[in-house]
């Protein structure tokens, strides 16, 4: 899944205000795992180390693909900030737009945490990249980008319209 799609279900799922914000909180970060585990989109980190990545590890590579990926990766976390938003005005949240933006974040931290355990390979990380890559579906829309949007948009759509319902 997008950043995009993470952020805007997390912001969805702490904006609903169906649950104490703080266990909204713990939702969003783990409705993560959850969306990962359905066929989805990914678009391709470039920068991946191909021949760790054989071996099942996640490195990156530094120089000129690195930085374009983190530009990228900083637009897609950027989109699912603006979702957030647009989930708080829209939705007319009963909590604050600084709640839901965290939801939006904790949706998407795990994909940032395990860009993080590319570079840094070791520690706890390493338990939540397994756990990441335990959950994570082997199927991708990997070259199916027209059907990855729509079907994440139709998502991030029916989670809005069933937590609006609850």
């Amino acid at each position: 899944m997008t950043l995009g799609t993470h952020g805007a279900v997390g912001a969805a799922i702490v904006g609903s205000a169906v649950v104490h914000p703080a266990i909204a909180l713990l939702l969003a970060f783990f409705s993560h795992f959850v969306l990962d585990a359905l066929p989805h989109y990914d678009y391709k980190i470039l920068s991946l180390d191909k021949l760790a990545e054989k071996n099942g590890v996640v490195k990156m590579l530094g120089g000129k693909l690195f930085y374009f990926d983190l530009l990228r990766i900083g637009f897609d976390g950027l989109v699912g900030l603006v979702l957030a938003w647009f989930v708080w005005q829209v939705a007319g949240a009963e909590v604050g737009l600084l709640w839901v933006l965290l939801g939006a974040v904790l949706g998407m931290l795990p994909d940032f945490l395990q860009f993080l355990y590319g570079k840094i390979g070791t520690g706890p990380l390493a338990i939540i990249q397994w756990f990441h890559n335990r959950t994570h579906t082997k199927y991708k829309l990997a070259d199916k980008f027209e059907l990855g949007v729509i079907s994440q948009a139709t998502l991030i759509i029916f989670v809005f319209i069933g937590l609006a319902m609850i």
